[in-house]
């Protein structure tokens, strides 16, 4: 299963690669499941990020006391790489923030008078 999302991530069904969206709507319409239940796009992408895959396991990650040990790898370290390029090729550009996140309308909008504050 980890290879066939790997492949997917960098090759694809139709020889187009596909993002996680894509790779979770395929996995779940062949029924792939994982651990009997549906991919999201989320668990796609951590699976794809993960260095546990290429034979790294880490521990305590970003910490000074971080542990790697070194595990059997599922995927090559080439394709693992060649994955991780082409995810940060396909990371969307505008990150910027939506404004405030609010049920009322026009939130993030309108602006006081008085106080100059968006409100």
């Amino acid at each position: 299963m980890i290879k066939k999302i790997f492949d997917l991530s960098l090759r694809g069904h139709q020889g187009k690669p596909l993002g996680v969206v894509e790779i979770a709507k395929y996995l779940n319409q062949n029924a792939l499941f994982h651990k009997g239940k549906k991919w999201s796009k989320n668990k796609v992408h951590n699976t794809l990020i993960n260095s546990l895959y290429m034979g790294q396991g880490r521990f305590r990650k970003g910490r000074s006391d971080e542990i790697v040990i070194q595990e059997p790898p599922i995927v090559e370290d080439e394709v693992f790489k060649k994955v991780q390029k082409g995810l940060g090729e396909r990371q969307l550009k505008n990150t910027e923030s939506k404004g405030k996140q609010s049920k009322l309308m026009l939130t993030g909008i309108l602006k006081c008078n008085k106080c100059k504050k968006i409100t």
